[in-house]
């Protein structure tokens, strides 16, 4: 332990289970947590996934909380895999808030050039059938696709094209230096002004609960 190249990565302890049920007002029994899952992370192949997606939301409330903002909601792969019922699994899902804007939804799609440019338009076309239906559809979410390199955003964008969902693709990894806060805000403004509002407005509907309506995964929240 502590030697070599591998970090240490730290997960919830039962000590910390019962922390977070305080915190939350609730039994430790409701959390839905399980130290065996949670331990089990340190053998998975999507480790490193799993870090970077955690990187890119953090140094976001870090860099929100400098600009007068807040990350006010982060969930991880658990609550997306319940918001669409299965159909559609994002790395993350979070809530911006800025001075003076309207909070930001958002979905976290990490690319890792592992994909075929087919896959990610047939995974374009998904959120365009799927987000009208889902509990996010009048929250007007950004689904944001994380590539990294120029040469990978390229392809990307080419494969999206022509998909009327709201995906737009920006260049990251964990090894950026560049400001996750400004590639979240410069991703929602490209992409209201490459699509044209009859378009936004038809990824809209009527049908569907509010994401508050939904039982909280506390579990799944950072």
């Amino acid at each position: 332990m502590g030697q070599g190249t591998a970090p240490y990565h730290w997960i919830l302890d039962e000590a910390g289970a019962l922390i977070v049920a305080d915190h939350l007002n609730t039994e430790r029994t409701k959390l839905g947590w399980q130290h065996s899952i949670a331990a089990s992370i340190a053998h998975s192949q999507k480790l490193h996934h799993h870090v970077e997606v955690n990187e890119f939301f953090t140094r976001l409330a870090v860099e929100a909380n400098v600009a007068d903002g807040v990350l006010s909601e982060w969930y991880g792969e658990r609550t997306c895999h319940h918001i669409f019922s299965g159909s559609l699994v994002a790395d993350g899902y979070g809530v911006l808030d800025v001075p003076g804007r309207a909070p930001l939804h958002f979905l976290v799609e990490l690319d890792r050039g592992t994909e075929t440019t087919g896959r990610l338009s047939e995974k374009a076309k998904a959120y365009t059938r799927i987000l009208p239906a889902s509990s996010l559809n009048n929250l007007d979410p950004l689904v944001l696709l994380l590539v990294p390199s120029p040469t990978r955003a390229e392809s990307a964008a080419s494969a999206l094209a022509y998909s009327a969902a709201p995906i737009t693709v920006a260049v990251w990894s964990k090894d950026s230096t560049s400001s996750v806060f400004t590639t979240v805000i410069n991703a929602h403004e490209r992409l209201r002004q490459s699509q044209p509002a009859p378009i936004r407005e038809g990824l809209r509907s009527d049908v569907g609960s509010d994401l508050l309506d939904r039982p909280k995964d506390h579990d799944d929240k950072r």
